[in-house]
Protein backbone atom coordinates (compact mmCIF):
# COMPACT_ATOMS: atom_id res chain seq x y z
CA UNK A 1 0.00 0.00 0.00
CA UNK A 2 2.84 2.40 0.94
CA UNK A 3 4.57 1.76 -2.76
CA UNK A 4 1.40 2.45 -4.37
CA UNK A 5 0.67 5.78 -2.25
CA UNK A 6 4.43 6.39 -3.06
CA UNK A 7 3.88 6.02 -6.40
CA UNK A 8 1.25 8.18 -6.43
CA UNK A 9 2.51 10.98 -5.29
CA UNK A 10 5.64 10.55 -7.56
CA UNK A 11 2.87 11.01 -10.49
CA UNK A 12 0.85 13.55 -8.95
CA UNK A 13 4.23 15.76 -8.66
CA UNK A 14 5.25 15.08 -12.37
CA UNK A 15 1.81 15.96 -13.48
CA UNK A 16 2.38 19.53 -11.35
CA UNK A 17 5.80 19.70 -12.82
CA UNK A 18 4.31 19.37 -16.18
CA UNK A 19 2.05 21.22 -15.75
CA UNK A 20 4.18 24.65 -14.13
CA UNK A 21 6.32 23.82 -17.08
CA UNK A 22 3.72 24.25 -19.57
CA UNK A 23 2.64 27.56 -18.07
CA UNK A 24 5.73 29.19 -17.89
CA UNK A 25 6.45 28.46 -21.57
CA UNK A 26 2.86 29.69 -22.49
CA UNK A 27 3.46 33.07 -20.13
CA UNK A 28 7.15 33.04 -21.54
CA UNK A 29 5.57 32.68 -25.37
CA UNK A 30 2.58 35.65 -24.59
CA UNK A 31 5.60 37.98 -23.58
CA UNK A 32 7.73 37.00 -26.53
CA UNK A 33 4.55 37.66 -28.49
CA UNK A 34 3.80 40.95 -26.78
CA UNK A 35 7.36 42.45 -27.18
CA UNK A 36 7.23 41.49 -30.80
CA UNK A 37 3.58 43.42 -31.06
CA UNK A 38 5.32 46.48 -29.60
CA UNK A 39 8.23 46.56 -31.42
CA UNK A 40 6.54 46.35 -35.02
CA UNK A 41 3.78 48.74 -33.86
CA UNK A 42 6.88 51.14 -32.81
CA UNK A 43 8.67 50.39 -35.87
CA UNK A 44 5.27 51.03 -38.06
CA UNK A 45 4.72 54.35 -36.63
CA UNK A 46 8.48 55.41 -36.74
CA UNK A 47 8.64 54.00 -40.50
CA UNK A 48 5.31 56.53 -40.78
CA UNK A 49 6.64 59.52 -38.54
CA UNK A 50 9.92 59.64 -41.01
CA UNK A 51 7.97 59.45 -44.02
CA UNK A 52 5.78 62.53 -42.26
CA UNK A 53 9.80 64.43 -41.57
CA UNK A 54 10.49 63.93 -45.36
CA UNK A 55 7.16 65.54 -46.32
CA UNK A 56 7.35 68.58 -43.78
CA UNK A 57 11.56 69.12 -45.32
CA UNK A 58 9.88 69.13 -48.68
CA UNK A 59 7.03 71.55 -47.26
CA UNK A 60 10.10 73.65 -46.12
CA UNK A 61 11.65 73.42 -49.69
CA UNK A 62 8.47 74.49 -51.25
CA UNK A 63 8.30 77.87 -49.28
CA UNK A 64 11.86 78.67 -51.20
CA UNK A 65 10.25 80.87 -54.29
CA UNK A 66 13.62 82.46 -55.40
CA UNK A 67 14.48 79.88 -57.44
CA UNK A 68 17.47 82.29 -58.54
CA UNK A 69 20.04 81.66 -56.07
CA UNK A 70 20.06 79.10 -53.08
CA UNK A 71 22.34 79.69 -50.06
CA UNK A 72 22.62 78.86 -46.45
CA UNK A 73 20.90 81.90 -45.32
CA UNK A 74 17.79 80.14 -46.55
CA UNK A 75 15.25 79.16 -44.37
CA UNK A 76 15.46 75.21 -45.24
CA UNK A 77 19.21 75.51 -44.75
CA UNK A 78 18.93 75.90 -40.64
CA UNK A 79 18.00 72.37 -39.68
CA UNK A 80 17.89 69.90 -38.37
CA UNK A 81 14.45 70.48 -37.75
CA UNK A 82 12.69 68.71 -34.53
CA UNK A 83 8.80 67.78 -34.52
CA UNK A 84 7.41 66.22 -31.19
CA UNK A 85 4.52 64.16 -31.94
CA UNK A 86 2.46 62.37 -29.76
CA UNK A 87 3.55 58.69 -30.69
CA UNK A 88 7.48 59.97 -31.07
CA UNK A 89 9.61 61.90 -32.19
CA UNK A 90 10.93 63.11 -35.67
CA UNK A 91 14.56 65.33 -36.74
CA UNK A 92 14.80 66.45 -40.09
CA UNK A 93 17.77 67.54 -42.42
CA UNK A 94 17.72 69.44 -45.45
CA UNK A 95 21.18 69.90 -47.74
CA UNK A 96 21.77 70.95 -51.19
CA UNK A 97 23.07 67.93 -53.26
CA UNK A 98 24.30 70.30 -56.12
CA UNK A 99 27.10 71.76 -53.33
CA UNK A 100 28.61 68.51 -53.89
CA UNK A 101 30.18 67.24 -57.11
CA UNK A 102 28.45 64.68 -59.61
CA UNK A 103 30.93 61.78 -60.22
CA UNK A 104 28.17 60.46 -63.25
CA UNK A 105 28.84 63.49 -65.02
CA UNK A 106 32.49 62.31 -66.00
CA UNK A 107 30.62 59.46 -68.50
CA UNK A 108 28.47 62.01 -70.39
CA UNK A 109 31.96 65.35 -70.38
CA UNK A 110 33.43 65.88 -73.34
CA UNK A 111 36.32 67.53 -74.25
CA UNK A 112 37.32 70.04 -72.61
CA UNK A 113 34.26 69.46 -69.73
CA UNK A 114 35.73 66.42 -69.32
CA UNK A 115 39.29 67.44 -68.38
CA UNK A 116 37.98 70.15 -66.15
CA UNK A 117 36.03 67.53 -64.27
CA UNK A 118 39.05 65.59 -64.22
CA UNK A 119 41.26 68.06 -63.03
CA UNK A 120 38.40 69.15 -60.31
CA UNK A 121 38.31 65.67 -59.07
CA UNK A 122 42.37 65.31 -59.12
CA UNK A 123 42.41 68.51 -57.14
CA UNK A 124 39.92 66.92 -54.41
CA UNK A 125 42.02 63.64 -54.20
CA UNK A 126 45.06 65.86 -53.11
CA UNK A 127 43.19 67.45 -50.23
CA UNK A 128 41.26 64.41 -49.24
CA UNK A 129 45.12 62.46 -49.33
CA UNK A 130 43.90 59.93 -51.86
CA UNK A 131 45.89 58.43 -54.82
CA UNK A 132 45.22 59.97 -58.30
CA UNK A 133 44.25 56.40 -59.68
CA UNK A 134 41.01 56.86 -57.97
CA UNK A 135 39.96 59.05 -60.96
CA UNK A 136 40.59 56.87 -63.85
CA UNK A 137 39.45 53.70 -61.59
CA UNK A 138 35.99 56.16 -61.38
CA UNK A 139 36.25 57.05 -65.19
CA UNK A 140 36.66 52.62 -65.88
CA UNK A 141 33.36 51.85 -63.36
CA UNK A 142 31.14 54.52 -65.07
CA UNK A 143 32.24 54.29 -68.87
CA UNK A 144 31.02 51.64 -71.16
CA UNK A 145 34.62 50.12 -72.74
CA UNK A 146 36.71 47.59 -71.32
CA UNK A 147 39.83 49.84 -71.70
CA UNK A 148 42.01 50.84 -68.72
CA UNK A 149 41.89 54.33 -68.63
CA UNK A 150 45.52 56.23 -68.04
CA UNK A 151 45.73 60.51 -67.85
CA UNK A 152 49.02 61.30 -69.80
CA UNK A 153 48.57 64.57 -68.03
CA UNK A 154 48.98 63.08 -64.33
CA UNK A 155 52.27 62.48 -63.29
CA UNK A 156 52.52 59.07 -60.82
CA UNK A 157 50.07 56.35 -60.89
CA UNK A 158 47.57 57.39 -62.88
CA UNK A 159 45.94 54.04 -64.42
CA UNK A 160 42.47 52.98 -63.89
CA UNK A 161 40.53 49.50 -63.68
CA UNK A 162 38.62 47.21 -65.33
CA UNK A 163 37.96 43.43 -64.83
CA UNK A 164 41.77 42.09 -65.05
CA UNK A 165 41.93 44.11 -61.42
CA UNK A 166 38.87 43.69 -59.72
CA UNK A 167 38.43 39.70 -60.52
CA UNK A 168 42.05 39.13 -58.91
CA UNK A 169 40.55 40.57 -55.40
CA UNK A 170 40.18 38.27 -52.70
CA UNK A 171 36.63 39.11 -53.07
CA UNK A 172 36.18 39.16 -56.91
CA UNK A 173 33.76 40.91 -58.63
CA UNK A 174 33.76 42.99 -62.24
CA UNK A 175 33.55 46.65 -63.30
CA UNK A 176 30.26 48.20 -63.04
CA UNK A 177 30.78 49.76 -66.88
CA UNK A 178 27.56 51.79 -66.06
CA UNK A 179 26.85 55.02 -63.96
CA UNK A 180 26.33 54.85 -60.40
CA UNK A 181 23.23 54.18 -58.94
CA UNK A 182 23.99 54.17 -54.75
CA UNK A 183 26.66 56.59 -53.40
CA UNK A 184 28.39 53.75 -51.18
CA UNK A 185 28.92 51.87 -54.38
CA UNK A 186 32.18 53.97 -54.94
CA UNK A 187 33.38 51.87 -51.78
CA UNK A 188 33.92 49.41 -54.75
CA UNK A 189 35.98 51.42 -57.12
CA UNK A 190 39.79 50.94 -56.67
CA UNK A 191 41.75 53.51 -54.07
CA UNK A 192 38.36 54.02 -52.37
CA UNK A 193 38.21 52.69 -48.98
CA UNK A 194 36.10 52.77 -45.62
CA UNK A 195 38.36 55.44 -44.24
CA UNK A 196 37.95 57.69 -47.19
CA UNK A 197 34.78 57.19 -47.79
CA UNK A 198 34.00 58.02 -44.09
CA UNK A 199 36.87 60.84 -43.00
CA UNK A 200 38.14 61.82 -39.71
CA UNK A 201 37.77 64.64 -37.75
CA UNK A 202 40.78 66.24 -39.66
CA UNK A 203 39.80 65.24 -43.47
CA UNK A 204 36.24 65.41 -44.78
CA UNK A 205 35.09 62.15 -46.51
CA UNK A 206 34.26 61.36 -49.83
CA UNK A 207 30.67 60.57 -49.29
CA UNK A 208 30.06 64.41 -47.81
CA UNK A 209 31.64 65.82 -51.27
CA UNK A 210 29.98 63.45 -54.03
CA UNK A 211 26.64 62.92 -55.62
CA UNK A 212 25.65 61.25 -58.56
CA UNK A 213 22.58 63.55 -59.64
CA UNK A 214 22.12 66.68 -61.52
CA UNK A 215 23.53 69.21 -63.76
CA UNK A 216 27.01 68.72 -62.76
CA UNK A 217 27.14 72.35 -61.64
CA UNK A 218 28.57 73.26 -58.23
CA UNK A 219 26.47 76.02 -56.15
CA UNK A 220 29.36 77.98 -54.85
CA UNK A 221 26.44 79.00 -52.30
CA UNK A 222 26.80 75.84 -50.36
CA UNK A 223 29.69 73.99 -51.39
CA UNK A 224 31.93 72.75 -48.41
CA UNK A 225 35.35 74.17 -48.42
CA UNK A 226 37.07 71.42 -50.24
CA UNK A 227 34.47 71.18 -52.85
CA UNK A 228 34.47 74.86 -53.10
CA UNK A 229 38.96 75.27 -53.46
CA UNK A 230 38.89 72.28 -55.31
CA UNK A 231 36.44 73.61 -58.36
CA UNK A 232 37.75 77.12 -58.24
CA UNK A 233 41.59 75.68 -58.41
CA UNK A 234 40.57 74.30 -61.71
CA UNK A 235 40.63 77.56 -63.36
CA UNK A 236 43.48 79.07 -61.88
CA UNK A 237 46.95 78.89 -62.45
CA UNK A 238 48.19 80.15 -59.22
CA UNK A 239 47.64 78.46 -55.66
CA UNK A 240 44.14 79.62 -54.18
CA UNK A 241 44.92 79.28 -50.41
CA UNK A 242 42.86 78.39 -47.14
CA UNK A 243 43.08 81.98 -46.10
CA UNK A 244 40.76 82.95 -49.41
CA UNK A 245 38.74 79.71 -49.12
CA UNK A 246 37.70 80.75 -45.67
CA UNK A 247 36.76 84.66 -46.66
CA UNK A 248 34.81 83.38 -49.35
CA UNK A 249 32.55 81.15 -47.34
CA UNK A 250 32.76 83.62 -44.40
CA UNK A 251 31.60 86.27 -46.98
CA UNK A 252 28.51 84.11 -48.53
CA UNK A 253 26.98 83.52 -45.29
CA UNK A 254 25.70 87.12 -45.25
CA UNK A 255 24.89 87.67 -49.38
CA UNK A 256 24.87 84.95 -51.35
CA UNK A 257 26.85 84.84 -54.53
CA UNK A 258 24.44 85.76 -57.65
CA UNK A 259 27.12 85.66 -60.55
CA UNK A 260 30.72 85.13 -61.56
CA UNK A 261 31.18 88.95 -61.09
CA UNK A 262 30.30 88.43 -57.64
CA UNK A 263 33.67 86.51 -57.14
CA UNK A 264 35.67 89.26 -58.14
CA UNK A 265 36.70 90.79 -54.84
CA UNK A 266 38.78 87.09 -54.27
CA UNK A 267 39.93 85.98 -57.75
CA UNK A 268 41.94 87.62 -60.75
CA UNK A 269 40.53 88.60 -63.80
CA UNK A 270 41.90 85.55 -65.72
CA UNK A 271 40.23 82.98 -63.32
CA UNK A 272 36.79 85.36 -63.44
CA UNK A 273 37.12 85.04 -67.32
CA UNK A 274 37.47 80.96 -67.20
CA UNK A 275 34.75 80.53 -64.79
CA UNK A 276 32.47 82.56 -66.79
CA UNK A 277 32.38 79.36 -69.70
CA UNK A 278 32.65 77.17 -67.09
CA UNK A 279 30.23 74.08 -67.17
CA UNK A 280 31.51 73.06 -63.24
CA UNK A 281 30.13 76.19 -61.33
CA UNK A 282 26.43 77.91 -60.65
CA UNK A 283 24.65 79.98 -57.65
CA UNK A 284 21.28 77.74 -57.88
CA UNK A 285 20.03 74.26 -57.40
CA UNK A 286 17.63 71.73 -58.27
CA UNK A 287 18.14 69.16 -55.86
CA UNK A 288 18.36 68.68 -52.07
CA UNK A 289 18.76 65.36 -50.03
CA UNK A 290 16.43 65.24 -47.23
CA UNK A 291 16.76 62.73 -44.12
CA UNK A 292 14.32 62.29 -41.34
CA UNK A 293 15.37 59.69 -38.20
CA UNK A 294 11.80 58.99 -36.32
CA UNK A 295 12.09 57.77 -32.92
CA UNK A 296 9.42 55.80 -30.97
CA UNK A 297 9.76 53.62 -27.51
CA UNK A 298 13.45 52.97 -28.13
CA UNK A 299 12.67 51.94 -32.29
CA UNK A 300 14.94 54.40 -34.70
CA UNK A 301 13.65 54.70 -38.29
CA UNK A 302 16.01 57.00 -40.74
CA UNK A 303 14.97 57.41 -44.59
CA UNK A 304 17.34 59.12 -46.74
CA UNK A 305 16.42 60.98 -49.33
CA UNK A 306 17.01 62.80 -52.58
CA UNK A 307 14.94 64.88 -54.85
CA UNK A 308 15.02 67.13 -57.86
CA UNK A 309 12.68 70.34 -57.10
CA UNK A 310 10.82 70.64 -60.57
CA UNK A 311 7.64 73.14 -61.48
CA UNK A 312 5.46 71.65 -60.04
CA UNK A 313 6.60 69.94 -57.21
CA UNK A 314 9.54 67.29 -56.36
CA UNK A 315 10.42 63.75 -58.12
CA UNK A 316 12.46 61.34 -56.12
CA UNK A 317 15.58 60.40 -57.29
CA UNK A 318 17.23 58.26 -54.17
CA UNK A 319 15.66 56.87 -51.25
CA UNK A 320 17.27 54.36 -48.95
CA UNK A 321 15.90 53.13 -45.03
CA UNK A 322 17.55 52.34 -42.79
Amino acid sequence: MKNKRGIALIMVLIFLFLISALIMENTVSSNLKLELLTSSRAYLQAYSLAWGGINYGLGVLAQDDDLRVDWLGEEWAQGPFEQEESEGRVKVWIEDEMGRINVNRLGKAKKQERRDRIEQLLELCDLLHTPYSFVPALIDWIDADKEVTVLPFVTGENEGAEDEYYTYLDNPYPAKNLPLEVPAEILWVKGMDEEKWQGSKKTPGWRELLTLWGNGKVNLNTAPFSVLKATLQVYSSEVIGDDLVEEMLEARKNNPFLKVEDLSPYLDKKVISRLRSSSLVGFSSSLFSVKAEARVEGVKVTIKSVWERKRNGFRVKYTQLE
